[in-house]
């Protein structure tokens, strides 16, 4: 007897729950597909928040926003599907919000936007302060807006936390990342001890959280924990292959720690999947990272390797020149030189690494 579209959108939707990123997003439009053929929108926004969850956890957040609209446009309408669905949409809201500023494509005046309809929602949802001014410092963040990041870092740490509040590690890592962008090192790892002694974590931290603090231990002259980084990032690659603060960093570190031939067989898989495409703030890091893996290579004398059928010179060049592109096309439309200074800060502990080794 032949299925019902009904238990084939249930079989699919259970399938689905199983998978990740990319596999998760085809097998959501599958079930975008059979809901709104069958025009259920009930079922429509079930498999919409599957899409986005997998869009969501590969770094596209944009193709996960179109989905995010469909859906708030119906439960707006209809005060059953809110009251089913609205919560959890929130919580999707704010990942995209957290996340479409790696694409170059994306203005601070679009997300600010998006900063204002979920302000909208919150409050009338009855939520606190603490979320929305989270994701203010965050796009203060990632547009380089450092008075903004000061003046609303302070507020927001003191701000008690709300029903759409991260976990205290996501907390707590935010803030060590921006304490660690305001050149603020030594508060920022006071912030960070309880990530660093693993008495603070969840399913992402520290595993976000080990670059930056490599960074301010390394600027103040810190080598004792490089170890606990190194190998944090290693096993880390391979669970966000796309995040560059973890695949780049891990390659940049390695070199640091002149530990580039530990990570050569990192090189190749990594270039092919910049060059085949991942948000524009993920290509930035690991463009920087593979370069300075491959100097560091080449510093050793390994010069017989090849990447993507490039010599170690060629990739050296290619990589150099890909990473400046990106960071300068961030400054610009960001309007600051924050990206070049922040790299400027990496590239310079390398620097004087070499001079240790």
């Amino acid at each position: 007897m032949e299925a019902s579209w009904e238990e084939e959108f249930e079989n699919l939707y259970y399938e689905s729950v199983y998978l990740e990123k990319e596999p998760k997003m085809e097998v959501a439009r599958r079930l975008i597909n059979i809901a709104d053929e069958h025009k259920d929108i009930y079922k429509g926004i079930v498999a919409r928040q599957e899409y986005i969850e997998g869009a969501a956890y590969c770094d596209q957040h944009h193709r996960a926003f179109p989905m995010l609209a469909w859906c708030f446009a119906r439960i707006d309408e209809d005060e059953e599907l809110n009251e089913d669905f609205e919560y959890g949409l929130m919580w999707k809201y704010k990942w995209i919000i957290e996340g479409v500023g790696d694409w170059l494509v994306i203005k601070r005046a679009d997300v600010e936007a998006l900063h204002q309809d979920i302000i909208k929602r919150s409050e009338k949802l009855g939520y606190g302060k603490h979320t929305v001014m989270g994701l203010e410092l965050q796009i203060a963040f990632e547009y380089d807006d450092k008075e903004s990041v000061e003046q609303l870092l302070e507020k927001w740490r003191t701000m008690p936390r709300d029903g759409l509040s991260d976990c205290a590690a996501c907390v707590s890592n935010k803030m060590v990342r921006v304490l660690i962008w305001l050149k603020n090192n030594k508060e920022a790892l006071k912030e960070a001890k309880r990530i660093i002694s693993g008495s603070l974590s969840c399913a992402e931290v520290p595993e976000v959280t080990w670059a930056w603090v490599a960074v301010a231990d390394l600027e103040l002259g810190n080598r004792d924990n490089l170890e606990v980084y190194f190998n944090g990032l290693s096993k880390a690659k391979g669970k966000y292959p796309s995040n560059g603060s973890i695949s780049g960093a891990f390659l940049w570190l390695g070199a640091v720690m002149d530990k580039g031939k530990n990570t050569r067989r990192f090189l190749n898989t990594l270039l092919k999947r910049v060059e085949e495409g991942e948000n524009d703030w993920c290509r930035m890091w690991n463009y920087f990272g593979l370069n300075c893996a491959l100097r560091n290579l080449k510093q050793n004398d390994v010069k017989s390797i090849k990447v993507l059928e490039m010599d170690i010179d060629e990739a050296i060049d290619h990589t150099a020149k890909k990473a400046d592109e990106l960071i300068d096309a961030f400054d610009k439309r960001n309007g600051s030189d924050g990206n070049r200074e922040w790299f400027a800060r990496m590239e310079a502990i390398y620097q004087a690494s070499l001079g240790d080794a």
